[in-house]
């Protein structure tokens, strides 16, 4: 799932252990779309891992995420992954925004903790709160056990609507890799630190409902080719990486701009 370095970064760690297999407990999007087209995708993902800039290298602008044209098929696999409920704990803005844009996470991966302090709030203060972009969040645990444990913390402050106070409140600060005891008593603190029931917390953490959560969200990743962290699909544009604000702000817009241009 996630590792701890985009494959674009420098000093990459060591290959990640791939997310946990199992059969998928219940019915998902990805269904829904016919392979040829995911077939598309996974090609368009494969090319941006490659080329695309870090947010610490920005590059050449002429290698940068958004050069190669986003087909209707590849915004038709975006449109069948967005979940779009209106009930969903995970997701930020209008469920009809014209834009959804989905995040791969994982809590251990210090990238993503970078997007989400100097992009996500910059997209949601100019997209989502305009009502232009909904933002649904996706679970890639991949570095160890401790990633997994996180992210069934995640979806258990979602069981109690608190799912983006766990989230902004766990990325506001670059947070070592714990394991054990160290991160159960991390957990506690930063539910506590969210408003959230920390023992009611601990109890729907250890659940199947938080380990098909979690199984769920890898595995729909994996069958696009999502391999690291964080990764964002715009409308079906593949973004891979902690790119620079600008990148994410110009994939919205054109997504906007065929929406606008889409009877």
């Amino acid at each position: 799932m996630s590792s701890s370095t985009p494959a674009q970064e420098p000093d990459p760690a060591p290959d990640p252990s791939p997310p946990p297999a199992g059969p998928d407990r219940r019915p998902w999007p990805l269904l829904l779309v016919g392979l040829a087209l995911v077939g598309i995708l996974a090609v368009a993902v494969l090319t941006s891992q490659d080329e695309a800039p870090t947010m610490e290298e920005p590059g050449d602008a002429a290698t940068a995420p958004g050069e190669s044209e986003v087909t209707d098929e590849m915004r038709q696999v975006g449109d069948a992954l967005a979940r779009r409920d209106g009930d969903d704990p995970f997701a930020l803005g209008d469920v009809d925004a014209p834009v959804v844009m989905i995040v791969w996470s994982d809590y251990h991966c210090p990238y993503c903790g970078q997007w989400v302090r100097e992009t996500q709030p910059e997209l949601v203060e100019d997209y989502v709160r305009s009502g232009d972009l909904r933002i649904e969040w996706r679970e890639f645990p991949a570095l160890g056990d401790g990633s997994a444990v996180l992210a069934r913390a995640g979806y258990a402050a979602g069981e109690q609507d608190r799912f983006w106070e766990f989230h902004e409140t766990y990325f506001a600060e670059d947070r070592q890799q714990l394991t054990g005891d160290d991160l159960d008593e991390e957990i506690a603190e930063v539910a506590d630190t969210a408003g959230i029931d920390v023992e009611q917390l601990r109890t729907d953490m250890d659940t199947t409902a938080a380990e098909d959560h979690v199984e769920h969200d890898a595995q729909q990743g994996q069958g696009i080719g999502v391999s690291a962290t964080p990764a964002f699909l715009v409308n079906g544009e593949m973004i891979m990486g902690a790119q620079p604000t600008p990148v994410f702000m110009e994939a919205i817009e054109r997504a906007l701009d065929e929406a606008e241009d889409t009877p």
